[in-house]
């Protein structure tokens, strides 16, 4: 008995812009950003967490 592979796959390309000649752009940009970190400016964290990447002792100095 065989199993089907069942696994939802999301297209690359989901969340560019579907016209042709916007989605070559938005692809070569991503391209030159995906592999840096997010950093949201909607949180309530201070940049410098980011910044510094340090470790925190507990959740409490959070």
């Amino acid at each position: 008995m065989s199993r089907t592979d069942n696994r939802f796959i999301l297209h690359p390309d989901r969340l560019f812009s579907s016209d042709k000649t916007e989605r070559p752009i938005s692809r070569s940009l991503y391209s030159s950003i995906k592999d840096l970190p997010i950093i949201s400016p909607h949180g309530q964290t201070d940049p410098r967490w980011f910044a510094e990447n340090n470790c925190f002792n507990n959740a409490t100095e959070l």
